[in-house]
């Protein structure tokens, strides 16, 4: 005699009511004698045990979603506020080029016209050497150094007899001077140098 068989299929899990879950499906089949009480009084424990189990899995796994999905999101919001953070950042930089590049522009006009200004005055302090310039040979007392083309000679007459020592103003004109040959005020005679540098071409 075929005894009457029950075949239940059980779900592990509730997964499929999750679809982006990565939780695996499975299936158990409990096979029983439903002619057997005993048999089936112990499946209905063990299928209550089972249902216990899976519900107490299925919810650690949704508490456990929910912390992932609380971490993500306090994530995001740090994301956004740094982003919005670097917006502004890049908003300041923009400002900061934009002055500098107008900075740029304001120095590059000034010294354009600083160059020109520059060369009008070349050209014009040119025009004026060249007015001015003397032709041929000629000397000119020096002060320090002659220029280049010109030799520096020295003369002098000293000891020269004056009338009183107020005939003497001394003074210093470049190189050259006029003082008085030793001691001014000194008893007579009262005498004066003079010394006369000069450059010639």
């Amino acid at each position: 005699m075929i005894k009457n068989i029950l075949i239940l299929i059980l779900c592990s899990s509730l997964s499929f009511a999750l679809p982006t879950s990565n939780m695996k499906y499975s299936i158990e089949i409990e096979v029983y004698d439903t002619n057997d009480n005993g048999s089936a009084v112990d499946f209905g424990k063990r299928l209550s045990e089972k249902i216990e189990a899976n519900f107490s899995n299925l919810k650690s796994q949704v508490g456990t979603m929910k912390e992932k999905l609380t971490v993500t999101e306090q994530d995001l919001a740090a994301t956004k506020k740094d982003l919005a953070s670097t917006k502004g950042d890049l908003d300041s930089l923009r400002e900061v080029v934009s002055r500098m590049k107008n900075m740029t522009e304001t120095m590059a006009q000034e010294l354009m016209e600083a160059r020109k200004e520059l060369h009008n005055q070349i050209s014009t302090n040119t025009e004026n050497i060249n007015r001015y310039s003397l032709k041929g040979k000629y000397c000119f007392l020096a002060n320090g150094d002659c220029p280049v083309g010109f030799t520096r000679t020295t003369a002098g007459i000293y000891a020269i007899n004056n009338w009183s020592a107020g005939s003497i103003v001394k003074g210093t004109f470049g190189s050259s001077s006029i003082t008085c040959h030793k001691t001014c005020g000194q008893s007579p005679p009262w005498n004066a140098d003079m010394t006369l540098v000069v450059c010639c071409n």
